[in-house]
Order: structure tokens, then sequence, then C-alpha cells
């Protein structure tokens, strides 16, 4: 499993970029050389590196809060996933694939279409709106990946962070499971992490009660369900 590799040196820009008149995703990727690639990794004399743009929406160009997420899998191929408005009330979640180290990506495959739900607070006397991001995480596993985001209630009344796992690249998931049982969670800050025996771990920061808490929850390496979360 290799969900984060030393021998590779990876600069990531998350934010939209004008590049020629063009908004974009950009992803460059600089690797160390073949001394210090495992012997058991890929064809070492053929890593040159290189650069790739996505496109993105108009309406993601003031949003520098949503950010991409990298994972690069035992068998070198690099799993980018990035989240972009499509619309006035609509997100999408993106998905691309390079099985050369890189030097070229597939083109991106939409996994979900997601509502914008609205979180309403109060501060010093004021209302403040903000949309609640759907913060995708890609992990690589042994033999599959995984996919978490978070997204609106089909209803739009709340959110909820669910996982999916792809056995196949990437190319087809499983139905999303939630990671918490509260409904109405409103999972913000969202982080998760597999671990080397199949251990799954999330957390993230909520105000479901009106007071910004820490949240996590875990599923063992044999269960299909996450247990109850649990605050700090």
């Amino acid at each position: 499993m290799m969900s984060n590799v030393s021998w590779m040196k990876m600069l990531f820009l998350g934010v939209p970029v004008f590049l020629g008149g063009s908004l974009g995703l950009y992803l460059a990727t600089d690797f160390d050389g073949p001394t210090s690639l495992p012997s058991s990794c890929c064809n070492q004399s053929e890593f040159k590196g290189g650069s790739k743009s996505f496109p993105l929406e108009h309406y993601d160009v003031k949003d520098t809060q949503e950010r991409p997420s990298l994972a690069v899998d035992g068998k070198g191929r690099i799993y980018l996933a990035w989240a972009s408005q499509t619309g006035d009330s609509d997100k999408k979640l993106l998905l691309a694939r390079s099985d050369n180290q890189g030097e070229s990506f597939n083109a991106a495959k939409e996994v979900i279409k997601s509502g914008i739900f609205k979180a309403v607070s109060q501060m010093k006397g004021k209302t403040i709106s903000r949309d609640v991001r759907m913060t995708p995480h890609v992990i690589a596993g042994k033999d599959e990946i995984f996919l978490a985001w978070t997204e609106a209630l089909p209803d739009l009344t709340g959110v909820r962070m669910v996982v999916s796992s792809s056995k196949d690249g990437g190319e087809s998931f499983g139905t999303p499971a939630p990671v918490h049982y509260g409904e109405n969670a409103r999972a913000a800050f969202t982080s998760i992490s597999l671990g080397q025996d199949g251990t799954m771990v999330s957390s993230w920061l909520d105000n479901r009660d009106k007071k910004q808490k820490t949240f996590a929850s875990v599923k063992g390496p044999a269960k299909t369900e996450f247990s109850m979360e649990e605050s700090a």
C-alpha cells in the first residue's frame, strides 16, 4: 500500500489558477531520481515527471477552501480527486488516473453529483451563510482505492460524510457508506486515514450542538460499517 511515497516529490496547486487565459487545476510531479526509487517499483529508467491541468468551472474562481486530493497505489498509479461547482445549486466529484507516473491522465470521471448545503450561523449579531464543501479524500489501499467526501442530503436539510471503494482502479465505486450516524451532523474540515491492517479512521469538526466539537469514528478491518462517532 502506498498512499504517500517518500521517493516521490509532488507539488500540488489546489486553487483555481489563470494561466494563458484558462482556468484550471494544475498538478506537477518531480521525481528524485532512479537511485531513490524502490527496486520493486516500475521502470525506473522512464521516470520523467511532468505537469497536467484540468479545467474548472467559473463558479470555482473564488473558492479557495475546496481542495483536491492525491494518492499513489502499489502499482504506481496516481489518483487525483477534486470537486467542482457546476451550477448555482450543485457540485460534482471528479476522479482522474495516471498509469504512467503522471505523464498523462485519463479523462476525468464524474463519481457523483450533489446539491449544495448552506450552513447558517450567527456571529456577533450577524447571520453568516456558507456553502459546505465536498472536501474529497482519495486513499490507496492494498487491492482497492477509497474515496470519501461530504455531500448534501437529498432534501438539502443537512450533510453527511461518506466513503466508497473501488476494486477496478476507479472505474466504478460501491454504494457510499456514512462515517457517522448523527442525522444533524455538520461534518467539516474532514480527515480520513487507512491503516495497513485495513482499519479506517475518520475525524471532523462538527457544530451539530451549536458548539464546534471534534468527532471521530472507526471501521475495523473485518467490519462493513463505521462505529458510532464520539466527540472529544
